[in-house]
């Protein structure tokens, strides 16, 4: 036998890494389980299950016995009497009936467990679809494992069924996810940025809490997917927005990072209000995009860019992007208010009242004295300046830019 294929003596994870290596398995990190633990998990792995009592081959394990990475590593690799992971790229061609299924983890506790990069298509985290044929939601529920704050980083969930599934703070960036069914999953606080989601079924998932902060969702491969299908209602922010704001205050992270990070987060507005717009979510990507706006100025005040930032500030004082058309009424009225004061101040007989008439419709400026005239035909520029925004601003809305 080649020496590296041989055990590591030593638990140094280096070791059984290139151990691992050897044997094809590249995907395992941690030392091999003992041999009692291994007795364990195919005893629960035989199990007979039933979906009414809530009983799955991985569910209610006690504290001390629950799964960790090693576990799942060796379930993977002995999966179907040793024919060991299911690859996507055999299955996605073959009919429902005749493919693969993965591990079975529903009901199973895996909360705050490293995951990332294993192999774990067709992996069954929630109740199958027809599972509502045969039991109640609530017990449906019961079926859903536990991911808050997993890290499945870079793993193959192709075809997962996680219907039901808690999410919450989950990272699954770079990860594979073609096909999942994601109905009903929470989702509050996840990174999926730079995932692959194309044809993923997220009827009913819910995306935010309390905060109303959606996932961190910078370039992701959508596909065919209906991002529209969830609620976005209560969204206010993009988790990228929320993710840059705490790098920003970091001083370890390097300023290039800071940058690439922040353009990605600029990206992910403008993408997603896209896709939104696209499937009729008008609001929501108007919305999204007034606060790409928002964090471009910001990001132009960092750079220092400060006629690209007094810009971009006065767009948004005086018609907040085209998306809060309401300032310019706001703007409008209070450049006739000021203009008016000025009016009655330089002009003493003239009474306030007929100082707003005079400002809001010019009506007898031209005969006025040669400082109301001067004035009049200042306020008549500020004006225009304002509608010309107030045009350009909203004429790309309606073109659907």
């Amino acid at each position: 036998m080649d020496t590296l294929a041989q055990v590591p003596s030593t638990p140094e994870p280096s070791n059984w890494q290139q151990h691992w290596l050897t044997r094809g398995e590249d995907w395992r990190k941690e030392p091999e389980i003992e041999k009692e633990r291994k007795k364990f998990l195919d005893h629960r792995r035989a199990i007979q299950i039933d979906v009414v009592q809530g009983i799955y081959p991985f569910s209610q394990l006690p504290q001390d016995q629950r799964l960790t990475r090693a576990d799942l590593e060796y379930l993977l690799s002995s999966h179907e009497e040793g024919r060991g992971p299911v690859w996507y790229q055999k299955e996605c061609g073959k009919v429902p009936l005749e493919r693969r299924n993965g591990l079975d983890l529903r009901g199973a506790n895996l909360e705050g467990l490293d995951l990332s990069d294993l192999p774990l298509c067709r992996v069954l985290f929630g109740p199958t679809w027809d599972a509502k044929d045969q039991c109640t939601e609530q017990q449906c529920r019961q079926a859903a494992a536990n991911l808050r704050w997993v890290n499945l980083k870079g793993a193959n969930l192709e075809m997962m069924r996680a219907r039901f599934v808690d999410f919450s703070h989950a990272k699954l960036a770079h990860a594979y996810m073609a096909e999942a069914q994601l109905q009903q999953t929470i989702l509050i606080g996840t990174d999926l940025h730079h995932a692959w989601m194309q044809n993923v079924d997220l009827d009913g998932a819910i995306l935010y809490g309390e905060e109303a902060v959606a996932p961190r969702l910078a370039d992701i491969s959508w596909g065919a997917t209906l991002l529209s299908v969830p609620n976005w209602d209560g969204v206010r922010r993009l988790g990228d927005e929320v993710y840059i704001k705490q790098l920003l205050t970091r001083a370890d992270v390097p300023e290039d990072k800071k940058r690439d990070d922040t353009l990605e987060m600029l990206r992910a507005h403008l993408q997603v209000a896209t896709i939104l717009e696209g499937q009729g979510q008008k609001s929501v990507a108007a919305s999204l995009r007034f606060r790409y706006n928002v964090q471009e100025r910001k990001m132009l005040w960092r750079k220092r860019a400060w006629k690209e930032w007094l810009w971009s500030l006065l767009l948004a004082a005086i018609a907040g992007y085209g998306y809060r058309l309401w300032r310019v009424l706001f703007t409008y009225s209070m450049n006739i208010l000021i203009f008016a004061l000025i009016f009655w101040l330089v002009d003493p007989p003239l009474t306030f009242l007929g100082a707003i008439l005079l400002a809001s419709t010019g009506r007898g400026l031209s005969e006025a004295p040669l400082s109301i005239w001067l004035v009049g035909n200042a306020e008549a520029v500020i004006n225009s300046i304002i509608a010309g925004l107030f045009f350009a601003l909203l004429l790309p809305r309606f073109q659907g830019k």
